[in-house]
């Protein structure tokens, strides 16, 4: 995508604000269709709708994405606009490829979750919630980030060993001590999935719970 982005914004840079990253299906199929500063110019209200509809894309109206389209352009060296249609129709195919990938792996990950939200209990299992209903209840963890938990920290969850997890997450720090002196540092030994699950499950709560905000906000001030 940032390929794609580069290649757009050599061609027609005020296209690029109807979508930043040049990372959404329907913006492909909108290079796609126009890939070239005069393609896009000939592109209808009626076609830009419909690709809109088949998207599902509100937050843009036809006669927004036309005005882009159709906005002032520069000159270039002989040789450019063939170059970069070329390589956007080489990056699409792609681009394409992959979100079809990516939305697989979803559609498998949200089923393998199902799966263990439905599993009958054993008869020796203890009258307390599951792994999954427990990271699931938690402000800021989504499908990903209880994936990697399940996947990665499976012993220590299972064991309800949370300062072993912390540990393992890279959110326990490490404190040396000698004497009168005390240093509490960041732990760099740990799991860098499960760090990276930490951190986007912090971040997400801080976003979106206001406790956890809150709390976030008493510890910068602190």
């Amino acid at each position: 995508a940032n390929q794609l982005r580069s290649q757009v914004h050599r061609l027609a840079p005020g296209l690029l604000a109807l979508c930043t990253g040049a990372d959404e299906p329907w913006f492909w199929a909108l290079l796609k269709a126009a890939p070239t500063p005069a393609a896009q110019r000939r592109l209808t209200r009626a076609r830009v709708d419909h690709l809109l509809r088949t998207h599902r894309i509100r937050r843009w109206r036809g006669a927004d994405v036309i005005e882009r389209l159709q906005g002032p352009s520069f000159p270039h060296a002989p040789g450019v606009v063939e170059a970069v249609e070329a390589q956007i129709r080489l990056i699409l195919p792609r681009l394409e490829v992959v979100q079809a990938q990516r939305l697989a792996c979803s559609r498998q990950l949200e089923q393998l979750l199902q799966q263990l939200r439905d599993r009958p209990r054993d008869a020796d299992e203890r009258g307390e919630h599951r792994d999954i209903a427990i990271l699931e209840s938690l402000p800021g963890v989504g499908r990903k980030v209880a994936v990697t938990m399940l996947a990665e920290a499976a012993e220590p969850l299972a064991h309800r060993d949370y300062d072993r997890l912390r540990a393992h997450m890279g959110t326990a720090p490490v404190t040396s001590a000698s004497g009168k002196r005390r240093l509490v540092a960041m732990r760099r030994a740990c799991n860098r999935k499960l760090r990276w699950a930490a951190y986007h499950w912090g971040r997400a709560s801080v976003q979106h719970d206001a406790a956890s905000a809150a709390y976030y906000r008493g510890l910068r001030a602190r």
